[in-house]
């Protein structure tokens, strides 16, 4: 199950998680015979930040990209957007950190339970929501 967890921290829902309708954040997959009603709720919370990630991760990538001068003549607030996307990346690097961090200590001790997981992440529960509310908010005061 933690490599199902992991993956859906990284932005890949796989096979376990899927996207909800209501939130449009990752959810556990309902009615899966192996997981334990009582660990839903943590899993749903941990595979939110997923989502976050996955949505300012593609940002980020998108605003770094290669482009000329000319690009940026043409899209007055690119700059603003590049530089958003620098500073979310600062952020998402210690998010991906983290996440090689605990995954490691999980290969290690692999009967850590997912309350750990929880733990380590919670740091993140708070910025990447905040952060994802910035780009949103961003995305939708565009100047004509």
């Amino acid at each position: 199950m933690q490599h199902e967890i992991f993956l859906a921290l990284a932005g890949c829902p796989g096979s376990t998680f899927t996207v909800s309708r209501e939130s449009g954040l990752f959810e556990v997959i309902t009615d899966l015979p192996f997981i334990h009603p009582s660990e839903v709720a943590i899993l749903n919370r941990l595979s939110g930040l997923g989502t976050y990630y996955k949505q300012l991760n593609d940002f980020t990538k998108q605003q770094t990209t290669f482009c000329t001068a000319l690009d940026l003549i043409k899209d007055e607030g690119n700059l603003y957007h590049k530089a958003m996307a620098y500073g979310f990346d600062k952020v998402l690097d210690s998010y991906r950190k983290k996440l090689v961090d605990v995954e490691q200590k999980c290969m290690m001790q692999p009967d850590l339970p997912i309350s750990h997981i929880q733990h380590e992440f919670e740091d993140f529960q708070l910025l990447l929501p905040a952060l994802d509310s910035c780009l949103k908010y961003v995305h939708n005061h565009k100047d004509p």
